[in-house]
């Protein structure tokens, strides 16, 4: 399963969840209170149109950035087929990123390549064992653009190990 399937499931699936839970219809007593002229109606009006407008948004934003995380976290060593490009970095630095996986957590690294600066997060814990700083390391890249790149962990040890041998 491709790591864009699995995040576009886990928020069709986060979205459904929500829907189903906001499945009966108060907007009808919302529009009600709305009619009266009571301004405590108009406050609990406000307080619904968070309920079902608002909230819902920011949950649907929520699941969105929920699976995007999981889908990195799952795919952290993996290298898009769109990203055919292969340039030579340097590693800046390598230190712990934000991101836990059963308690131990995930790396993070700064690599010069192609002339910019860019930070990799999440990596595998095992790319802090097997890179120091100044090593060189393999960046897919798109043909396009040098921006949007993975590091190729598996080729760049493979290429380590024949400059060692």
């Amino acid at each position: 399963m491709s790591k864009s399937a699995l995040k576009w499931g886990v928020f069709t699936l986060l979205v459904c969840i929500i829907f189903y839970a906001l499945r009966d219809n108060n907007f009808s007593k919302l529009a009600e209170m709305a009619k009266q002229q009571n301004p405590e109606a108009l406050i609990v009006y406000f307080y619904g149109l968070l309920d079902y407008v608002i909230f819902p948004i920011a949950k649907l934003y929520a699941s969105y950035v929920i699976s995007s995380t999981l889908a990195n976290v799952l795919y952290a060593d993996s290298v898009p087929s769109e990203l055919t490009l292969k340039e030579t970095g340097i590693i800046n630095y390598i230190d712990f990123s934000g991101i836990r996986v059963n308690g131990t957590p995930m790396a993070e690294a700064q690599v010069t390549y192609a002339g910019i600066e860019k930070v990799f997060s999440p990596l595998p814990k095992s790319f802090r064992i097997d890179f120091d700083k100044g090593d060189e390391v393999i960046v897919a890249h798109k043909p396009g653009d040098v921006n949007e790149s993975v590091i190729d962990i598996q080729e760049s040890i493979a290429a380590k190990k024949s400059i060692v041998q």
